[in-house]
């Protein structure tokens, strides 16, 4: 009698466990194909754990199937912030960057003051990201792109210097870093942050080294 109150004790905790297993996973549904399944429940694993740099990649590619390109651009970039070098090349291969910043917008090699407000927009609510949280380093790394965009070397590398200080660890920040030192002529702090990028693996710094390192 023992024997079976016990062995059905131990039917009974399995299934319980199984019944948990399921319901912290994605259903096969939200796996392969419902991307506002998966959106809804990274977000979920994001609020549980926000230093989840897996949970930002996989919502990011969720958003970018779905189109929403400023969404996937963001989450990536704090993938990639946290260390989920992934999120790099898939920012890469979908020129989001690009997407976001230039669609319908030709850019000038000084400043265009008649899109000063297309310009003062984005900066604004990344001063008010900044402001509500002087410790985030991916808004630092997003205003200074949108300096380097509309050609304030100066701005983007001071933003690039306190995305670092935050997190020196942010790889394609320090790529982005030595562009700015390019663009500004100074080629051996260019050299050096790429050289950290690459050793952090962001592939890409190795193709613009390649190119000054001669």
């Amino acid at each position: 009698m023992g024997e079976i109150w016990i062995f059905s004790l131990i039917i009974f905790i399995s299934a319980i466990g199984f019944i948990i297993f399921k319901k912290s996973k994605p259903s096969e549904r939200v796996r392969y194909g419902d991307y506002e399944g998966r959106i809804k429940h990274f977000t979920v694993k994001i609020a549980l754990n926000p230093k989840d740099a897996c949970a930002y990649y996989e919502r990011g590619v969720a958003n970018l199937k779905i189109q929403n390109k400023k969404a996937a651009l963001e989450d990536l970039k704090k993938a990639a912030s946290l260390g989920d070098t992934r999120a790099y090349d898939v920012i890469d291969l979908n020129n989001l960057e690009g997407n976001l910043f230039q669609q319908n917008m030709k850019i000038s090699n000084e400043i265009n003051y008649e899109k000063l407000n297309a310009y003062k927009g984005p900066l604004e609510d990344y001063d008010k990201a900044i402001k509500s949280n002087p410790q985030n380093s991916t808004a630092y790394f997003m205003r200074a792109e949108i300096k380097e965009l509309y050609k304030d070397h100066s701005g983007a590398l001071e933003d690039l210097n306190n995305a670092l200080r935050i997190n020196n660890k942010y790889a394609v920040a320090y790529y982005k870093r030595g562009e700015v030192k390019i663009k500004l002529n100074d080629l051996d702090g260019a050299k050096l942050d790429l050289k950290t990028s690459v050793s952090l693996g962001y592939s890409k710094a190795s193709k613009l080294l390649s190119k000054i390192d001669v």
